[in-house]
């Protein structure tokens, strides 16, 4: 009896590409002997429990349009342990089972779903693990006094020139007209610019 499987992938931002996930996952399920009803790929965080490829794929686990799912890692479906128990446990009672490429699991099978719940677990310490880092780096810029964030805007000389030509032609003009004339730049940020450059 052939198996009809549905590939899932993932990706992170918008400048990576789930092709090569699903390359990757057409060629497994072909040496398998699987049957492809669907692909769904989803560019969002794994953290994310609503993903509009992952909802459809629920959908349609749960109409029983494939009895598998193919994915390449864990991660690749969910980063938080609640998550993915929430998802197994919808897989199981579904009758549908999830196979990882890199991970040698089975949800079929009692250990299967308990290494499934492990990694998740394991997904998500990582996950903290590098936000604790992040806050630990940020602190650790603040207390050597540096400035974070994006750097304050300067005027380019182009903008300078402008404005200089607009103070000398309408030395009155008032800032809410002039920010209209300079786009990109709000009221508040231009008076400080000029203030700091001496323009006015």
């Amino acid at each position: 009896m052939t198996i009809m499987v549905a590939l899932y992938a993932r990706v992170s931002t918008r400048d990576q590409t789930e092709d090569n996930q699903l390359i990757r996952l057409r060629q497994v399920a072909l040496a398998r002997g699987y049957d492809i009803v669907g692909e769904y790929a989803d560019c969002a965080s794994g953290a994310d429990a609503r993903r509009p490829a992952l909802d459809r794929l629920r959908r349609d686990a749960k109409a029983g349009k494939f009895s598998r799912i193919l994915a390449t890692k864990l991660d690749r479906l969910a980063r938080s342990t609640v998550n993915l128990a929430d998802l197994v446990a919808d897989l199981d009672r579904w009758h549908v089972g999830l196979e990882l490429l890199d991970q040698p699991i089975d949800t079929t099978t009692p250990t299967g779903r308990l290494t499934t719940v492990i990694l998740g677990a394991v997904a998500e310490f990582e996950r903290e693990l590098i936000r604790d880092r992040t806050r630990d780096g940020l602190a650790r810029a603040v207390a050597e006094g540096k400035t974070l964030g994006r750097p304050k805007r300067a005027l380019s000389d182009y903008q300078a020139d402008k404005i200089r030509a607009i103070l000398a032609d309408e030395p009155d003009i008032s800032m809410r007209a002039l920010s209209a004339r300079m786009e990109g730049i709000s009221r508040t940020r231009l008076a400080e610019l000029i203030k700091e450059e001496g323009l006015r």
